[in-house]
């Protein structure tokens, strides 16, 4: 199981259309380069997604029983 800390994106901008949407979390390893950062997880499908920002916070919670399993 893989779990993490709760993140709370601070102020996060509105887009400048109304079709501006957050659709996905990606997690990766940032190693400093992209050729060799490699993505861990991309989730789309999660309760809060798709959301339109508002130059508010934006809360991720996720979830007691882990974020995915192998």
């Amino acid at each position: 199981m893989f779990d993490a800390a709760d993140i709370v994106f601070t102020s996060v901008p509105a887009g400048t259309s109304t079709a501006a949407n957050v659709e996905a979390l990606v997690i990766y390893r940032d190693t400093g380069d992209a050729t060799t950062s490699d993505l861990i997880a991309f989730i789309d499908a999660a309760t809060g997604l798709p959301f339109t920002p508002d130059g508010g916070n934006q809360n991720v919670t996720w979830p007691s029983a882990g974020i995915f399993n192998l």
